[in-house]
Formats: structure tokens, sequence, C-alpha cells
């Protein structure tokens, strides 16, 4: 058994009407006034997104890495003061 649901009259108005607003707020959030960018604007920011996350993990190795090397270094050089 199936149940079905559906809306008519009015409350259709008003759901496709509280739907338009919502898209063009995404919309204004996204920094357009086109709805159909929507999608392209929200792909564009997770390639974006994805970019940063690399970047940001690149610089935490180098960081990693600079601070291994670094504390080489110091263990190296205490041999020759004490």
């Amino acid at each position: 058994i199936r149940r079905i649901e559906a809306i008519c009259g009015q409350k259709v108005y008003e759901y496709i009407t509280n739907l338009k607003h919502t898209l063009h707020s995404v919309a204004t959030l996204l920094g357009t006034n086109d709805i159909a960018e929507i999608k392209n604007k929200i792909e564009k920011l997770i390639q974006q997104n994805k970019k940063l996350q690399q970047e940001l993990e690149n610089v935490r190795l180098n960081l990693t890495t600079k601070n291994v090397e670094e504390f080489n270094k110091e263990k190296n050089l205490s041999r020759y003061f004490i």
C-alpha cells in the first residue's frame, strides 16, 4: 500500500511562490540574479573549495617538513654545545 499526498489550489501557488523566493535568495547569496546560474555557481564554489583544501594540505605538509628539518638541525647542532 502506498500513500500519495498532493496539494492543490491556493496551497500550490503558495508552495511555488515560496520556492521562487528561496531560489532568488540563494541566487543573491551566490552573487547572481539569474536562478538558472545557481547550479554553475555552486559547482564553481565546490571546485574552489577542493582547490583550497588541497592548498591547505600542501601548506601543512610543507610546514611539518620544515619543522622536522629545523628540529634535526637543532639536534645536530646541540652535539657541538654539550
